[in-house]
């Protein structure tokens, strides 16, 4: 492992990259949705202040591994895609708190809202993969309330408890690889 350095353009890697949520259900387990169609660019300049950071989820790519749970989670009761088919995060600042650990500031939007959330960085370490690529590993994960975002259905259980929790965890875990510069113009012509 190499020391890491952030400073640079980087694309968050989609094949080694996870973006997910977890929730509670029914008070008693956790249900995991991974969304399956994203982007994502990270930049940072002089320093960590300097960082970039923003994210495009397709709404309607969301895979609980449960066709007609997804189904109801797509519909108006939840992430309504077809009214607002992406949800968006964009960084306004970030800082490190030591070497592997720190914050990122940014506006999320869901379902039309947008918020001012916090995200919790953890570096995973870096170094040059087998195809000469320098990549950073990564996790930011932060806890919305889902009805600050209009996210409203809920069922009360027979013991006064409800089928869905109001807090859920958003996660991005995965790396980032830096970005070759374009090459000089007639470079590597002939």
């Amino acid at each position: 492992m190499t020391q890491i350095v952030l400073q640079g353009d980087y694309d968050i890697d989609p094949d080694h990259t996870a973006v997910y949520i977890e929730a509670r259900h029914a008070m008693v387990t956790k249900i995991r949705g991974v969304f399956d169609d994203w982007e994502g660019t990270f930049s940072v300049g002089e320093n960590l202040h300097d960082l970039k950071l923003t994210a495009t989820v397709r709404a309607s790519s969301i895979n609980t591994g449960v066709p007609p749970r997804d189904v109801h989670l797509r519909s108006a009761d939840f992430l309504d895609v077809r009214e607002y088919p992406e949800i968006t995060f964009e960084s306004t600042n970030a800082w490190l708190d030591d070497e592997l650990h720190g914050k990122v500031e940014g506006t999320l939007t869901l379902k039309g809202i947008a918020r001012h959330e916090v995200f919790t960085l953890t570096l995973g370490g870096a170094d040059i993969d087998p195809f000469g690529k320098y990549r950073v590993g990564f996790e930011a994960r932060t806890e919305i309330n889902r009805r600050d975002y209009g996210v409203m259905f809920q069922t009360v259980l027979e013991s006064g408890g409800v089928l869905v929790s109001d807090n859920v965890t958003i996660v991005i875990d995965g790396s980032i690889v830096y970005r070759d510069p374009e090459p000089e113009s007639g470079a590597g012509e002939f």
